[in-house]
């Protein structure tokens, strides 16, 4: 009889262990499904259903919205502009430069490599859009910028200043995608996030005091892949030296560029976000050469030309913004001194739609996730940014005698 009970409750107690462990299991079993089903119904993120439904449509509309920006000769008034544009030599950068320079801007193309860039401009003089009124356009220069180094946009930054006072429009369009393999900046930083972030963030700082005299404006080049970025963990991969899939690296950079321009805003100078569409460039560069040629033959017919691309650039470029209650109330009037030298194609910007990622050359402004719009978001963005490019804010640049007698002009 003793040795019954004792058999009893040994069994009782293995069913108490056993049931405790299904009940344990159940409850990770749940939360894990809780895991999924907020990530499937967040506003952003790699697996919201929201994410590929924007980036599906964007698909879809490539072909079937694709802007045009009618880039004619147009002397602007007053005083010649100055822009730089970054990563000028080829795709939508170099279809910016071209809109710019035909505006008759002094166009500035920063080049990872000089001869692509001297080759880019010497494309941009032989064109079939010089005529008798060559003498109306601006001038275009190629200076060195290595966006994976900091201390190359250092350089770059005091060599544009000893050529230019004023600078009123820049255009960060430079950028690289590596999908399939983590790699590193020269200062040890992810690499989308040093060259996509880190490098337009200090170039934008070295160059304020002169945007702001000049009242110029920044056009920072994201995408409608900065969906893939959820709600930012400060201390996570994102910021560390292992980082994470290059993939979602390359959407934490573009969500970065986007939480950036209104930062900017808040703090008083003019910016804009744009998403130009899924554009045919070089950005797959990176990716294997059996890659390349596939995305080469599926954006032959299903991706927009670079044109296309820069058309939503160069149209924030020109777009007006209200700088009065009573100017958002003008409809589309132009306001006095207009930047645009389309007259018939101005627009005024409220404070609403600057705060949109501004996609089809205006004609679609994408609100982004509340997260990415939160003033405490950019905040923290600019303050992690500040500290780690804070050795090159007050850094004294190298000699630059020789990039200086190499950098050369055109009538």
């Amino acid at each position: 009889m003793l040795q019954g009970s004792a058999r009893f409750f040994r069994d009782s107690r293995g069913g108490r262990r056993n049931l405790s462990i299904l009940w344990l299991f159940l409850a990770r079993v749940w939360g894990w499904l809780r895991a999924a089903w907020r990530a499937l119904t967040a506003a952003s993120g790699p697996l919201a259903l929201a994410t590929w439904s924007s980036i599906v449509q964007d698909v879809a509309r490539t072909r079937l919205a694709a802007p045009v920006c009618d880039a004619r000769p147009c002397v602007l008034r007053g005083e010649r502009r100055v822009a730089i544009v970054t990563g000028g030599n080829t795709g939508i950068g170099f279809e910016t430069v071209r809109g710019l320079w035909l505006a008759g801007y002094h166009v500035v193309l920063g080049c990872r490599s000089e001869a692509r860039g001297e080759a880019a401009r010497a494309r941009l003089l032989s064109g079939p859009e010089n005529g008798k009124e060559l003498a109306d356009r601006g001038s275009l220069t190629v200076m060195p910028l290595d966006l994976s180094r900091l201390d190359a946009v250092v350089d770059f930054a005091t060599l544009f200043r000893k050529h230019w006072n004023g600078l009123h429009i820049l255009v960060l369009n430079a950028g690289i995608m590596s999908p399939g393999c983590y790699e590193e900046t020269a200062d040890g930083y992810e690499a989308h996030l040093g060259v996509n972030h880190l490098a337009q963030y200090l170039l934008v700082r070295l160059l304020e005091d002169l945007l702001r005299q000049s009242q110029g404006r920044v056009i920072l080049v994201s995408s409608i892949l900065a969906l893939l970025a959820n709600e930012l963990r400060w201390h996570g991969a994102q910021w560390s030296k292992r980082g994470q899939w290059p993939f979602l690296a390359y959407g934490w950079s573009k969500a970065y560029n986007y939480i950036c321009a209104l930062e900017l805003q808040r703090r008083g100078l003019d910016a804009l976000c744009v998403h130009p569409g899924e554009v045919h460039t070089e950005v797959v560069r990176r990716l294997p050469s059996w890659l390349q040629r596939a995305y080469d033959f599926v954006a032959s017919w299903m991706l927009r030309t670079p044109a296309e691309g820069a058309a939503t650039v160069l149209w924030a470029c020109f777009a007006e913004v209200s700088v009065s209650p009573e100017a958002c109330h003008q409809g589309s009037k132009a306001i006095p001194g207009a930047r645009s030298p389309y007259r018939s194609d101005m627009v005024l910007l409220k404070s609403a739609e600057r705060q949109a990622l501004i996609a089809d050359a205006g004609r679609r402004l994408l609100q982004m996730p509340s997260w990415m719009r939160a003033p405490s978001t950019g905040q923290q963005l600019w303050s992690l940014s500040e500290h780690a490019v804070q050795p090159y804010l007050s850094r004294t640049p190298r000699s630059q005698s020789d990039a200086l007698n190499n950098c050369r002009h055109s009538a």
